[in-house]
């Protein structure tokens, strides 16, 4: 979703920090440390995420020609996760354990055991199925400091930021008034008067 097509609405950050004396090789080599690793049946974890090339939630090949846009770095962040049905994920465990119960003739299994079956059926089930899979677009203004993420959901906005900073060894800010007018360089007087203005959105009313 974003930066060329689809939803307009993003969120906007300003870059705390400097990578101008970062040269592009190192930028692809950062990027690259970063980039999408898929989810497998048998990972531990049970949502990924990761930098893709702009456009092509599939391709991790970046090059200069895919990132670096004019003054922007361009790249989209796909996140994978699991999505088992709940009821189907159930009716599975209880009759696996019915199985082992009546195997075994044990009146009840211990917690290591529900956990193993629980694992084990997990694993059948993601073999039998794709994870849910999302692409999000990010732009960078180097020039201007400024980043744009074309999402404004918590969780995405928590992993996009963490995976940014870890990648490029800066800080990202929420926009705001104050920030915005510290930007701008505007009089010492007008932006303290910013200091304490508070955010709110406006949403539009059918």
């Amino acid at each position: 979703m974003g930066a060329r097509k689809g939803s307009i609405s993003y969120s906007l950050f300003h870059v705390d920090g400097d990578i101008a004396k970062t040269s592009r090789d190192e930028l692809l080599e950062r990027i690259r440390e970063f980039a999408f690793s898929p989810l497998t049946p048998e990972s531990e974890e049970d949502t990924v995420h990761g930098w893709v090339v702009l456009d092509d939630m599939l391709a991790t090949d970046f090059t200069p020609d895919n990132v670096f846009l004019g003054e922007y770095i361009a790249l989209g962040l796909r996140v994978d996760r699991w999505a088992l049905p709940g009821a189907l994920f159930k009716a599975h465990i209880e009759r696996r354990t019915r199985e082992v119960l009546a195997e075994t003739g044990k009146a009840r299994l211990f917690k290591s055991e529900k956990l193993a079956i629980r694992e084990d059926i997990g694993r059948q089930l993601k073999r039998q199925t794709l994870p849910a899979a999302a692409a999000i677009d990010m732009v960078w203004a180097v020039e201007r400091g400024e980043v744009r993420f074309w999402s404004q959901s918590n969780r995405a906005l928590e992993m996009f930021e963490s995976l940014f900073e870890s990648t490029f060894a800066v800080r990202l800010v929420n926009d705001s008034a104050y920030v915005a007018a510290l930007h701008c360089r505007l009089a010492d007087e007008l932006v303290g008067a910013l200091a304490d203005v508070e955010q709110a959105r406006f949403t539009s009313f059918e």
